[in-house]
């Protein structure tokens, strides 16, 4: 009699437990069929916490034992939920305000090149929480966006944009044959309205500097090793070492 009691106790909590792991993976599993942009993302995630810990109340209360203990597990799990939640929100709803700032401003898009503490890549998704770059060895680089929000950021768009190399040669060659050969480098890798600078006058040579309009920003990093080799291939025609 005492076991059959027992077992009539608990038909309660088991009939949760299998509820609740029931709706869990349902919901995950039409959840997973969607899409699996960045804002799905989010939304499935606080979707399928928001029933976990649901569903985990809903457990306890359904226990079998005293209405005091209960309350004390309840407590206790409302107070650790809440902490958790202290701690983690200031980073959360910082990269959401961030988020909604950089979206606001709109620097830079999917396709933009942008540059920040020496990372180079191109913007591959601009989600609510984070930005993810492809950097040039097809890496993927996830960027927090109150990072992106409190430094700087060079952003070169997809529309174009000046590649530029320098190079240092020395006082012995006159600069007119210099510029004309890197102005003829320029123009053999693609480049286009090219200027050459002077950049710095050193004590054994000087630094020249040379621009080219790519149009195309999607090839500009093999566009800058190009335009190393034509002005390799450039200076040797004008027999300058």
């Amino acid at each position: 009699m005492n076991v059959l009691e027992l077992i009539q106790d608990w038909v309660p909590t088991f009939f949760s437990v299998l509820f609740v792991v029931a709706a869990y993976w349902i919901v995950k599993y039409l959840m997973d069929k969607q899409s699996n942009t960045g804002s799905f993302s989010i939304i499935r995630t606080i979707v399928l916490f928001s029933i976990a810990l649901i569903g985990f109340i809903f457990i306890i209360l359904s226990i079998p034992m005293d209405e005091g203990i209960k309350g004390q597990i309840t407590g206790l799990f409302g107070i650790v939920i809440s902490a958790g939640l202290a701690l983690s929100s200031a980073t959360f709803i910082g990269n959401g305000l961030a988020g909604v700032m950089l979206r606001a401003v709109n620097s830079y898009k999917a396709g933009d090149f942008i540059e920040i503490g020496g990372v180079l890549g191109r913007v591959s998704e601009k989600g609510l929480l984070h930005t993810e770059i492809q950097t040039e060895n097809r890496d993927l680089v996830t960027l927090p966006n109150l990072h992106l929000a409190t430094n700087p950021v060079r952003v070169i768009r997809a529309s174009g944009t000046f590649v530029n190399a320098a190079v240092s040669l020395g006082y012995d060659v006159n600069q007119h044959k210099i510029k004309e050969a890197l102005l003829r480098a320029s123009a053999n890798a693609g480049l286009e309205d090219s200027f050459v600078h002077i950049t710095e006058l050193g004590d054994f040579s000087v630094v020249y500097k040379v621009f080219g309009l790519l149009k195309d920003a999607k090839t500009m990093i093999s566009a800058r090793s190009r335009l190393y080799g034509c002005m390799l291939d450039a200076l040797h025609e004008s027999d300058i070492e």
